[in-house]
């Protein structure tokens, strides 16, 4: 009996296992539920979603609302993706089990890479619902963001990775109770047998799922059902004229090896590739077991095409090897290992990646796979420009737009010659890589055995993308590093102290002059806490301002003095501005300035009281008592003057008076 219970189909733990370990390796969240609600699988899920918005009763209402939106709106065969009132994505996808809507899988939550991420908004949404701003964007920060081209391969992936395990194990329900139904009837051994074989005829040949019969002494197919005819290309009566020899690339032997584990019960699970009559190779898995068929053992063999699935595999698996490779990688060592995978993925021998120059007239000759320059190519010219006017029928991807396929490259009336010590082609497929409508690269395989066909185009042109897209981080971090460095030469040699303290007030960064004016070393600085390093700071007037800025974000200009633990007093001008890590505080040792005031105020409080001090002694005198500059101008007179001489003589020559 088939079952509509997905964990009567799945091993539940085990997929959780699986997706645990997929999560860790490519970040990439989901969640499978029942249509009760009932989780069956998360790995994953986000903490902006978990400690935040499903905690909170009113953003709780509004994940709700978005729930109730996706159930109500899932069709089979697609997906739905919906923007949640708390402003993030989700998707989902419905589970069916014979027509039937038996649980569904969730993505999210996320961003797209097209969208700009309104940090602001959801500092707003922090402080409306009482969060942890700091927490909470945290916690945004860590959010996944993905390209929608890759959210549709994710979805596609997920899509047919959970339908695999439900055929999976329909398949194994089929199996178990087909080879319980068939031992019934050899041991039952009565009249019915004939009725018996009849119907199991009807099940065979009629059934969707593709199927064969095999001898496993000989190899030779006893029987195949006519989705193994349409799949394979062959009318039965051709199919009765084979052996799985003839279908299976293995070598005889390693065949003969597995129909002998799958005859002893030893395996039932098993991945070959298989060849059609086109000549086309699919990867497919089988499961096989023995029955008894007029006595004898004969393979009951179901097969899967798992082509595309294979294929899904092989690119993710690129893209993390790729990604591995990245923190480490030049922008070469990274181009070749893509030209390596995408030789594997297609199976060339051939692989190359050419830059063209922003006035779409040449080309820039980057480099060749591993393969090609040992054993391929000796030709040089890496990093010259080379005409495309001058370049052959390779380059027609350019001149197109689009994927070119050459499968009997001699015969092309349009080639050119090749360079000396150039491999010879036999057939290639290039790919431009485009960028704002112009081809900024090309990419191209070559000498596959066999013709290029549309999957090798589909395959390469995802392998360009994911190299492109590595090239262009990688170019960008290059870049970076070298801005970086620049900055950090320029504050390392400023006159002026320049440091960066954390939200958790630890030295980010600090040159010397910064550490001088703490009175420290900048290495015993750096990775510590201002609280941890200078005790009782918080109390002081500096830090008052540090913390306006940290919580406020608002800039502050100041000076103020700080008296260390040793008893001595500094005086500062600090400028401190809000950043993403924290503040940036730039400071100026202005004691020298601050004392030569001081000593400015107390000269002149002195002047003061020694010009009080003669006024006095001028008004005690009875005598007239005239002071007069060198000009013989009168500066000064006392009081006595006045009484005797009734005006005042200021400003006027000795003489005069």
């Amino acid at each position: 009996m088939r079952s509509n219970e997905l964990k009567d189909l799945i091993d539940i733990p085990q997929l959780q296992a699986l997706m645990d370990s997929f999560y860790r390796a490519t970040s990439i969240p989901v969640g499978i539920l029942d249509t009760g609600g009932n989780i069956l699988v998360a790995a994953g899920w986000q903490d902006i979603c978990t400690k935040f918005h499903r905690v909170h009763p009113k953003t709780l209402a509004k994940c709700k609302v978005s729930d109730d939106y996706i159930k109500s709106n899932l069709r089979m065969g697609e997906y739905i993706e919906y923007k949640c009132q708390n402003n993030m994505w989700d998707l989902a996808t419905p589970i069916v089990i014979n027509e039937n809507h038996v649980a569904t899988l969730f993505f999210g939550q996320i961003f797209y890479d097209d969208e700009t991420v309104d940090t602001e908004l959801f500092r707003r949404q922090a402080r409306q619902y009482g969060f942890s701003e700091n927490q909470y964007i945290e916690a945004l920060k860590n959010v996944p963001v993905f390209s929608r081209k890759k959210v549709r391969y994710i979805m596609d992936y997920y899509t047919q990775f959970v339908q695999m395990l439900i055929n999976m194990g329909l398949a194994r329900l089929e199996l178990e109770n087909l080879q319980t139904n068939l031992q019934a009837l050899v041991d039952d051994r009565t009249a019915s047998l004939r009725e018996s074989e009849e119907k199991y005829k009807q099940l065979f040949h009629f059934t969707k799922a593709i199927k064969l019969l095999i001898d496993p002494e000989t190899g030779k197919l006893t029987d195949a059902n006519e989705a193994a005819c349409h799949f394979y290309g062959y009318p039965l009566e051709k199919m009765l004229s084979m052996s799985i020899f003839d279908i299976n690339t293995l070598t005889p032997a390693e065949i003969k090896a597995e129909m002998e584990a799958a005859n002893a019960e030893k395996r039932n699970y098993f991945n070959f590739r298989h060849r059609l009559s086109s000549g086309e190779v699919r990867d497919v898995e089988v499961y096989s077991s023995p029955v008894k068929i007029g006595g004898k053992a004969i393979l009951h063999s179901i097969v899967h095409d798992i082509t595309e699935r294979k294929k899904s595999e092989r690119l993710l698996s690129c893209r993390s090897e790729l990604s591995a490779l990245f923190a480490t990688a030049s922008v070469d060592e990274l181009i070749q290992s893509g030209l390596d995978a995408a030789e594997h993925l297609t199976s060339s021998s051939i692989g190359y990646f050419h830059f063209v120059d922003d006035d779409q007239e040449n080309l820039t000759l980057q480099t060749w796979s591993t393969n090609t320059l040992k054993n391929m190519c000796k030709a040089e010219g890496k990093g010259l420009h080379y005409p495309i006017s001058k370049a052959g029928v390779w380059v027609d991807s350019f001149h197109q737009k689009k994927p070119v396929i050459h499968n009997d490259y001699a015969a092309l009336p349009g080639r050119k010659g090749m360079p000396e010590g150039h491999a010879p082609v036999k057939r290639e497929l290039t790919i431009p890589v485009m960028q704002h409508d112009k081809v900024v690269a090309i990419m191209g395989v070559g000498n596959k055995e066999t013709d290029y066909t549309q999957d090798d185009v589909d395959i390469t042109v995802e392998a360009a993308s994911i190299l492109f897209d590595l090239i262009e981080r990688k170019r960008a971090e290059e870049a970076l590093q070298k801005s970086e460095t620049r900055f950090r030469q320029t504050l390392d040699n400023m006159l002026e102290g320049c440091m960066i303290l954390g939200f958790d007030w630890t030295y980010l960064y600090l040159n010397e002059t910064a550490a001088q004016h703490g009175q420290n070393k900048r290495e015993d600085l750096i990775g510590r806490t201002l609280l941890g390093m200078y005790p009782g700071v918080e109390k002081s007037a500096v830090f008052a301002h540090y913390r306006r800025c940290m919580e406020e974000r608002t800039p502050q200009h100041f000076e103020e003095s700080y008296t260390f633990a040793n008893g001595i007093t500094t005086w500062y001008e600090f400028s401190v501005g809000p950043m993403p890590e924290g503040i940036f505080v730039l400071s100026l040792d202005i004691t020298e300035r601050k004392n030569a005031e001081r000593e400015k105020e107390l000269l002149m409080e002195e002047l003061s009281r020694k010009a009080t001090e003669k006024d006095a002694i001028l008004a005690s005198q009875n005598n007239v008592i005239l002071s007069y500059d060198l000009n013989m101008n009168v500066q000064q007179v006392n009081p006595s003057f006045f009484n005797i001489y009734g005006f005042d003589p200021v400003g006027l020559n000795v003489k005069e008076v």
